[in-house]
């Protein structure tokens, strides 16, 4: 009777555990495909994302350039010391913008739907990044940033893709010079990768034919947080509601980095040094060419982008024509210098119009000033138009002061409500 209990006992063990095992098996298994499913999903709604962004560029193209060509014409039949000059002015370099934006977006759908074709070509690599480097000295003697690069060799021989290490590169220098500080430093440094650096590659190649190079960017400025470094080559990444360091307007410029250093098998990263930001990437070359056109090294991107750089740098001119003292004070907080210069001199006509370039500075020129009415960015860097608004209520000395917000997200009715509730 006993060896009966015992028997069905583990027959019932055996069985329960059996029946656990494959239930917690199916339980996995639809885990994994709910997963996969998400996953899927996710991919089809970024693909779907970046197919409607691309579809309306290419839109946007052909009438962009039926603005800005006959605008050239008009420019040509005014006189020089007409005031519509300037605005034409204006409207070519914000369309010149636009255009640019759109041949970004465009290049980084063509990046990744992996239609890249590598055209490797023998060359000296540290020529290359030497020359690239020194076109933006213009800039940075502009900005009296000091600049500087060294290199492990004074020449090295392998096969690169002209075209790829230039967009890469390009973007790492422009951003960097961007975003330092006037008076301030980038250095490019250029050496054999480490051990430890050459682990971070998922897949080693042979060290006979492969030739490892770091290349490091290095400039002064603030610190990322680590919520920032781990989305920062991310796609239409916006951090916060502030306007974000080290990306460009159109929010690829080191999404497009990142999509072109995969594309080459190597691997990029960032980390904060003390009060400098540094960029490395690692790449590996091959010592021999595959076959292929050779490539001249004009660098039409690279002039592109400093032509682009240098022209948001540049204040507008001043119209000559000095105003007379107004009754009302106005301050305009905007981040944007070409959107501050024209609402600047569209309002100098009736107001005394004093400016700020973030929201920090616009709380410290509201309570010297004490204007009338204050317009203010939404989206700004240091204080966010929001911020903005409730600091300046809680102060008593400024929270009678009238505040209009602009912003360019469009007809968002929870900044509208947002901006009510701030005051």
């Amino acid at each position: 009777w006993w060896a009966y209990c015992f028997y069905t006992a583990v027959a019932v063990s055996l069985l329960f555990f059996i029946t656990r095992y494959y239930t917690n098996k199916k339980v996995f298994n639809e885990r994994l495909a709910l997963e996969a499913l998400k996953e899927k999903n996710m991919r089809e709604l970024n693909q779907a994302r970046t197919d409607f962004f691309t579809n309306i560029s290419h839109d946007l193209k052909t009438p962009l350039t039926l603005v800005l060509q006959p605008l050239k014409q008009l420019k040509e039949t005014l006189v020089a010391n007409d005031q519509a000059v300037g605005y034409m002015g204006l409207i070519e370099k914000n369309v010149s913008r636009i255009q640019r934006m759109i041949s970004q977006l465009l290049r980084f759908r063509e990046i990744e739907s992996q239609k890249i074709t590598l055209n490797p070509q023998i060359g000296d690599f540290i020529n290359f990044v030497r020359d690239l480097f020194g076109l933006f000295e213009l800039y940075a003697n502009k900005k009296q940033i000091e600049t500087n690069i060294a290199a492990h060799k004074d020449s090295l021989y392998v096969a690169f893709d002209y075209d790829v290490i230039e967009k890469i590169l390009t973007n790492l220098f422009s951003n960097a010079l961007k975003y330092t500080p006037n008076k301030g430093y980038v250095g490019v440094r250029i050496y054999s990768s480490t051990d430890e650096e050459k682990e971070r590659l998922s897949e080693k190649l042979d060290d006979q034919e492969t030739e490892y190079v770091s290349i490091e960017v290095l400039n002064s400025g603030d610190r990322f947080s680590e919520e920032q470094i781990a989305t920062l080559f991310t796609s239409f990444n916006r951090l916060s509601s502030h306007r974000p360091t080290f990306e460009e307007s159109s929010g690829l410029g080191l999404a497009i980095v990142k999509e072109l250093v995969d594309v080459l098998g190597g691997k990029i990263w960032m980390v904060n040094k003390m009060d400098k930001i540094s960029f490395t990437i690692m790449l590996p070359l091959k010592k021999q060419a595959s076959s292929g056109d050779m490539q001249s090294t004009v660098y039409d991107y690279t002039i592109s982008e400093i032509d682009d750089i240098l022209m948001q740098d540049t204040a507008e001119p001043e119209s000559g024509v000095t105003l007379a003292k107004k009754t009302d004070s106005l301050l305009l907080i905007e981040d944007d210098p070409q959107m501050r210069a024209y609402l600047e001199q569209r309002l100098a006509e009736k107001y005394n119009v004093y400016t700020a370039s973030d929201g920090a500075e616009g709380l410290i020129k509201a309570e010297k000033i004490y204007p009338q009415l204050i317009i203010t960015d939404l989206i700004m860097p240091n204080r966010t138009g929001l911020e903005v608004c409730q600091s300046l209520r809680q102060n008593f000395k400024t929270s009678h002061i009238p505040i209009i917000m602009i912003s360019g997200n469009g007809d968002d009715n929870q900044n509208k409500i947002k901006a009510l509730e701030y005051g």
